[in-house]
This record gives structure tokens, C-alpha cells and sequence, in this order.
């Protein structure tokens, strides 16, 4: 039987890469391989191994050993490169140090160091598997070469969550009648600039009269507190005090009810390889308002209401317009639901990868 080993730095139940590495272990498991995660921290819910014992599972070049260069990982980055195993990257991009510079200075060391790190990886692997074409270019910088790359969408478990129940209260809570709310998901982050979204739920509010609510579900990192703080000093320059909620870190019950009670999902982030969430608001039928250059673009595919460019006033429009009109809405959300069953749905997802390592 062959072998594939997945290195993660960690893995924990709910985040992006950790279910990315879960799902390839349980798809090559389902086709005949052996495959076991190792990883240097792990939770209860999702148990790993210790990349010590790498070495002994590992056995020759036609065994896998695929490698998520999530973060600073010295253990994960030189077993990759020590290992007779065929070696494949999953690269899920990197944020920029700059992004971090005003706010947490070990946060900007940290990103710097993990770019700095790639390239020796790039230069051992095999191949590289990109969530993106904007992570297939980015890599390319670092030294891999086009034919050594192709585009793997992440896996992301989503079906996992359609059985469910919905919060009852947080149903009450966020579907009053005239208080319309909108989404966005993710850590609370310098580069997910969601200073934009408050910007515009202020003009929208200010220009409309409607309170709508803006819901910000993701962890909040107290060393990162002035930029919390700036966040928190936005809202209350510019929305309805009460209208910005920081939900912090939610459950699967929650998240699935958010997504289910909005009126719209928001994406105004200055980096992005991928964005899951994006792809999430696409299945639960949600209409998606973005911009930036990133992967965003490339993630949405055509769907949704995008421009490349933030204005505070454009958005705002676009907010107001899917409040005030059901027909745009589903419009938007019966075209965001084909492209999630075509391009991301897990079963070609599956394809993909599959014919990847083939």
C-alpha cells in the first residue's frame, strides 16, 4: 500500500488549511493509500501525529509528502526537505509583513520569515499545488516554475455543516424586521481592511435611514489590539452605535446561521490567496459584494457585484440595492449556486486533485 504523509503546522477544527490537509488525507485514504497528518500542535477534535515520527512512515520516493507552508514551521520545513518521498507543496499564500509593520511587529517577523523560507522549499519540491492563479504567480517570485505548479482549489468541508440546526435565537436576533444584516467572515486582520466595511455601512445607514447591522465572526487576536481599536473607533465615527457587532470566534451552528440571515456577505480585503468564506456565501445562496485584486476576483469567477477598486459610496449602493430588492437577490443567489456546484462542490474539488497528482 502506498504512503502519504500531510505536514500542517497545526490543526485545529475550523480552519481553512487544517480542513484543506483533512480532506486530502480522507480522499487518499477513501483511494487506497495510507495517509496519516503530522503536525506540531493539534486539538481533541482533530488528531495528528508528531513529525517525528515522519521518518518511519515514510519509506521511499513512490510513497507522498505533502507540505502546507502556513506559517514559520523550522520542524515541518526541513522534514519536507530531508524526506526521499515525492514532495508537494500546498501553497495557500502568505500575507504580506507590511500589513502587520503598525500594528505587532512579531506578527511582521513572523510573515517575513515564512516568505523568506519558500524558497528553499520551492527548490525541493516536486511540485506545487496553488489554491489560485494569484498563488501560482506569487510562488513563481519565489522561484517555482510554471510547469511545476498547478491550480487545487482547498477543500473546505462545507457540505459537512448542511445537517446543522440554526440558532433560534441568533435567528431572532438578526432577522427583525427593517434591520437587515451584512457578513463578513475571517480573523480580524489588518489585511482584510474591514475598516472599508464599516466605512460603508456608515454611508448606507446615513444616506438610507435603515440600521442595518454589520456582523464581524472571526477570532479576534488581543495582540493585534490597536488595530481592533481602530476598527472599534470607525464604527462609532461613522454607523448607529450597536450596528457593528464583533461576533469573535463562532460555532458551526452560528457561522451557518449568519450566512443564512444575511442580507449580503461583504469582502473588502487588500490580500487574499483564496477566501473561503467567498465560496461559502456562494452555497448558502448569498449574495456577495467584494473588491480588491487579489484572488478574490478569481474566486468569485463572475459572480456577485465586484469592482477592483474600494468606494465607500459604490458599496453603499450595492448594499441598499439588496435590502430594498428580493429579485436582485436571488438573481445573484441562484447564479452564485450553479458556479459553487460546478467549480467547488467537493465532489470536483475531489477531480481536481486527484488529476493533480496524477
Amino acid at each position: 500500500m502506498k504512503r502519504a504523509a500531510i505536514l500542517v503546522p497545526r490543526l485545529d477544527p475550523g480552519d481553512a488549511v487544517g480542513n484543506d490537509a483533512r480532506s486530502q488525507a480522507e480522499l487518499l485514504n477513501s483511494r487506497g493509500w495510507e495517509a496519516r497528518i503530522f503536525a506540531s500542535a493539534w486539538s481533541r477534535q482533530t488528531p495528528a501525529r508528531p513529525v517525528s515520527g515522519l521518518k518511519r512512515f515514510i519509506r521511499n520516493h513512490e510513497d507522498l509528502l505533502i507540505h502546507h507552508p502556513a506559517s514559520l514551521w523550522k520542524e515541518g520545513d526541513d522534514a519536507f526537505q530531508a524526506s526521499p518521498a515525492r514532495r508537494i507543496i500546498k501553497y495557500h499564500n502568505v500575507t504580506p509583513a507590511s500589513f502587520f509593520e503598525a500594528h505587532n511587529n512579531d506578527y511582521a517577523t513572523i510573515c517575513r520569515k515564512t516568505r523568506e523560507a519558500l524558497r528553499p522549499l520551492v527548490s525541493s519540491a516536486h511540485l506545487v499545488l496553488c489554491d489560485s492563479t494569484f498563488n501560482l504567480e506569487d510562488i513563481v517570485l519565489e522561484g517555482a516554475t510554471r510547469n511545476q505548479c498547478k491550480v487545487v482549489p482547498p477543500f473546505h468541508r462545507l457540505e459537512s455543516r448542511d445537517w446543522l440546526d440554526l440558532d433560534p435565537l441568533w435567528v431572532e436576533r438578526f432577522t427583525r424586521p427593517g434591520h437587515p444584516m451584512f457578513l463578513s467572515v475571517g480573523r480580524i486582520v489588518p489585511n482584510k481592511a474591514l475598516e472599508k466595511c464599516i466605512e460603508a455601512l456608515g454611508v448606507m445607514q446615513s444616506r438610507s435611514g435603515i440600521p442595518a447591522k454589520l456582523v464581524l465572526a472571526g477570532r479576534i487576536d488581543r495582540r493585534l489590539g490597536s488595530y481592533i481599536r481602530f476598527l472599534e473607533k470607525k464604527s462609532v465615527e461613522h454607523c448607529i452605535p450597536g450596528t457593528v457587532i464583533f461576533a469573535d470566534h463562532v460555532s458551526d451552528t452560528r457561522l451557518r446561521t449568519l450566512f443564512l440571515c444575511a442580507v449580503a456577505y461583504l469582502v473588502t480585503s487588500e490580500h487574499e490567496g483564496f477566501c473561503v468564506p467567498v465560496i461559502e456565501a456562494m452555497k448558502s445562496r448569498l449574495p456577495v459584494i467584494a473588491c480588491g485584486k487579489t484572488a478574490v476576483a478569481e474566486t468569485l469567477g463572475g459572480q456577485g457585484i465586484y469592482t477592483e477598486t474600494f468606494d465607500a459610496h459604490l458599496f453603499a449602493s450595492a448594499m441598499e440595492r439588496l435590502v430594498k430588492s428580493k429579485e436582485s437577490c436571488a438573481i445573484i443567489a441562484d447564479h452564485a449556486s450553479h458556479a459553487y456546484e460546478t467549480r467547488f462542490h467537493s465532489e470536483e474539488l475531489f477531480r481536481i486533485f486527484l488529476e493533480a497528482l496524477s
